[in-house]
Order: structure tokens, then C-alpha cells, then sequence
């Protein structure tokens, strides 16, 4: 059963080529691009992975990551922040906000497609 890859993403360009490159690779994804839709379908669906924008409609990527993982139904889930915010208190954030990896944009996709396969495989 393919593993699904849960991408929060508000720039199109950015979640199409995310999108087609982590299908190619035989994953399902699912994409959405505002912060509080996309944390009510997780916690309705789990996915295996999570990729994460801060900056979001809705609510921020931060906050999406902190609920998720202060929920015992969806804390289990790898998170992934992509973000184009590179100040350390961003970073300090997310880390704190529990999420497990965080990427920069620009970003190199052969990078996001290894560190999801890591991230993917971690609870196995």
C-alpha cells in the first residue's frame, strides 16, 4: 500500500513539482494550502508524512505542527518544514513546535525527496 504525504502549501509552483515528483516515486499525496483545512483532514485521515509551509492562510504551519503534535491520534506523524523564512527563531519554532526536519527554499528536490524517504521510514 503506497504511503501518503500530507503537503500544506499555499505557492501552486512550489506543490505542483512537490506533488509530481513524490507521486512519481509512488507516493499518494495530498495537497492543501490553508493551514486550518489542512490540520481538520488531518486529524480525519493521518497521513505518513507531513510537508509544512509556515507562512499559511488560516493557521500558521507552526501552529499546525504544535497541535498535531500535542494530539495522541496524529503526534506520531513526521513532520517536515519547507519554508522560506530562514531566521533562527523560525527555526527555533518549528523545532520546538515538534517537527522533525526543516528545509529552506529554495531547495534542492533530490534533498526533499531523501529526507522524505528518511523521515517516511523512521517509525518503521
Amino acid at each position: 500500500m503506497p504511503r501518503t504525504i500530507f503537503i500544506v502549501e499555499d505557492d501552486h509552483d512550489i506543490a505542483e513539482v512537490l506533488i509530481f515528483n513524490l507521486e512519481h516515486k509512488g507516493y499518494t499525496v495530498i495537497w492543501e494550502e490553508d493551514g486550518e483545512k489542512a490540520y481538520q483532514n488531518i486529524i480525519k485521515k493521518v497521513p505518513d508524512l507531513l510537508i509544512l509551509d509556515i507562512a499559511l492562510p488560516g493557521i500558521s504551519g507552526i501552529e499546525v505542527c504544535r497541535y498535531l503534535k500535542n494530539n495522541p491520534g496524529t503526534n506520531k506523524i513526521p513532520v517536515m518544514i519547507l519554508t522560506a523564512k530562514i531566521k533562527k527563531e523560525d527555526y527555533d519554532a518549528a523545532i520546538e513546535a515538534g517537527a522533525d526536519d526543516f528545509i529552506t527554499k529554495p531547495f534542492a528536490l533530490k534533498d526533499i525527496l531523501n529526507r522524505v524517504n528518511k523521515l517516511i521510514n523512521m517509525n518503521d
